[in-house]
């Protein structure tokens, strides 16, 4: 793409480092990660902030309230700033829905778009919802661009549009790995307590439950093992009682959310990380712990088994089955020798696959296509007009 030329791009994402709560995830970082990269300096951006206050459910208002802000937000971009073409970066439910609808408008305006999902629950919205179904499939087979997280979403999107296959861009998430890799091999000091980490949001989709679950059974076998949480959510309350009434809460850690050098720290600390989820897109956090040299348990959803070969970089195991979970965690617990193989393993994956380079050569590609895309777009309204002017003549 022509850099004495820039583009104008409307970028419709999370930019904030947190949410007003404290809350964090990945799509904030994978937004300001792409603003501060090199290629904004053939990028002018137009943001449109989407950060949400919370992880908890907002109150139907709020959340009305808040869409018809940036709606009408973005009719003011569309009306008195303009731009070349959208990036749009959305979560399912009623995320999905009004940034669909974004991409639609700006399509049926001869705009290019770009859309990336990144939530592991759209394919659930997609069978529970007939409306879902028909505006899933509509606005995937309206935009130009799909940037998929792994091979898993590629061939649900197309499954469910029928696009052909240069419409989909396979994307890895991405993280800046270098801090990460600066985390020195854990070793153990003589009866010092191993621990296992849970860092995501605290809800049952997640998980938290069945890692609960796990700890209880593993501690009436393993006395020296400690279980660390880290996050907050919907289930955050609930989480702690199950704790208590397990008994369990003297080796069960609540940390709350831990961010920038208390995240790196913890990461330090621990010696097995855990995602039990049961709905994923491409998570930031197995990759973050994956990059730690962690050993990695984590569930078969999503996008996870492109990024975790079961038994060489980390242990997969079918999301609700807590013995399996159990099991995979105290396969862990009684090898050492096995903790650091594929801890290893876990890092050389994400130096050879998810670090920013990685993505920003594939966004490089797609925004340098957006001269051709224009040029298309020329070339066929001039070929209409050709085409109404030998039929006027015709006629």
């Amino acid at each position: 793409m022509d850099s004495k030329k820039k583009k104008k791009i409307l970028f419709v994402g999370a930019f904030k480092k947190a949410g007003k709560d404290g809350s964090v995830g990945g799509q904030m970082f994978a937004c300001r990660s792409l603003l501060n990269s090199s290629i904004s300096e053939k990028i002018d951006w137009v943001l449109l902030d989407s950060t949400g206050d919370s992880n908890k459910n907002p109150s139907l208002s709020s959340r009305v309230m808040r869409v018809l802000k940036r709606l009408s937000y973005f009719f003011y971009i569309l009306c008195f700033k303009g731009f070349d073409a959208a990036l749009i970066f959305t979560s399912g439910g009623g995320s999905f829905l009004e940034k669909g609808t974004m991409g639609l408008i700006s399509k049926m305006l001869g705009k290019t778009v770009i859309i990336a999902p990144r939530s592991g629950l759209i394919p659930e919205d997609y069978k529970k919802s007939r409306f879902m179904r028909w505006f899933i499939k509509r606005v995937i087979r309206k935009v130009d661009y799909v940037i998929c997280q792994g091979a898993y979403w590629k061939d649900f999107y197309q499954g469910v549009s029928g696009s052909k296959d240069e419409k989909f861009v396979i994307i890895q998430n991405w993280l800046n790995a270098e801090p990460y890799f600066n985390i020195q091999a854990r070793k153990l000091k003589p009866d010092e307590p191993l621990k296992i980490l849970y860092l995501a949001w605290v809800n049952g989709q997640k998980g938290i439950f069945d890692f609960i679950d796990a700890a209880k059974a593993i501690l009436t076998k393993h006395k020296n093992v400690e279980f660390w949480v880290c996050g907050e959510g919907a289930d955050s309350d609930s989480a702690r009682a199950k704790v208590i009434e397990y008994n369990i809460q003297d080796d069960v850690d609540f940390k709350g959310w831990v961010v920038g050098e208390h995240k790196m720290e913890v990461l330090a600390k621990t010696d097995i990380y855990v995602l039990p989820s049961y709905f994923e897109g491409f998570p930031n956090a197995l990759m973050e712990a994956m990059a730690s040299r962690l050993p990695v348990v984590a569930t078969t959803v999503g996008s996870i088994p492109d990024l975790v070969t079961s038994s060489q970089n980390g242990l997969l195991y079918e999301a609700g089955n807590v013995k399996a979970l159990q099991d995979a965690l105290e396969t862990l617990i009684n090898d050492s020798e096995m903790r650091q193989t594929i801890a290893q393993k876990a890092r050389e994956t994400i130096r050879n696959n998810n670090t920013i380079d990685a993505a920003l050569q594939k966004f490089d590609y797609i925004f340098s296509q957006l001269d051709n895309k224009e040029a298309d777009r020329i070339t066929n309204h001039e070929a209409m007009n050709h085409e109404l002017t030998n039929q006027e003549s015709t006629n």
